[in-house]
């Protein structure tokens, strides 16, 4: 552990000597000879594409991560969210009780005989579930 403090003299030094020839390296080549980048750029064609483009990394993230990511998403959207949650939630509840409304209305005719039949057919369930409940 304790040699972990005591590197070699170049190590130290590296990264000073490496920003300083990157300062140097950039007064070069913008301020002294603003030129020579486009001429080195038109000399090395794919390498200064490559590089330019930072190795394509973003167009690759874009096109496995993000895309992937994206239609998944929407999947889960479309089929989890929209057609089973909603459509057996909330719509599917809406749907079912419209719906029941909607044959309830039917029998809502106003004639008082239809209600004393309606009536008649609950009591006469209501005597045989007894019955039937007594009798077990």
């Amino acid at each position: 552990m304790h040699d972990a403090h005591h590197v070699e003299m170049w190590v130290k030094f590296a990264p000073l000597v490496v920003t300083l020839l990157g300062l140097v390296l950039a007064w070069f080549f913008y301020l002294k000879r603003p030129d020579l980048p486009k001429k080195m750029a038109a000399n090395e064609g794919p390498l200064y594409t490559f590089l330019y483009n930072k190795w394509f990394f973003d167009e690759i993230y874009q096109a496995t991560l993000v895309k992937g990511s994206r239609a998944l998403g929407n999947f889960f959207w479309k089929i989890g969210d929209v057609k089973i949650i909603d459509g057996l939630g909330p719509n599917g509840a809406a749907w079912s009780a419209l719906k029941a409304a909607k044959n309830l209305v039917k029998t809502q005719t106003g004639y008082v005989y239809h209600y004393a039949f309606v009536m008649f057919l609950g009591v006469a369930g209501l005597l045989t579930w007894v019955i039937f409940w007594l009798a077990a």
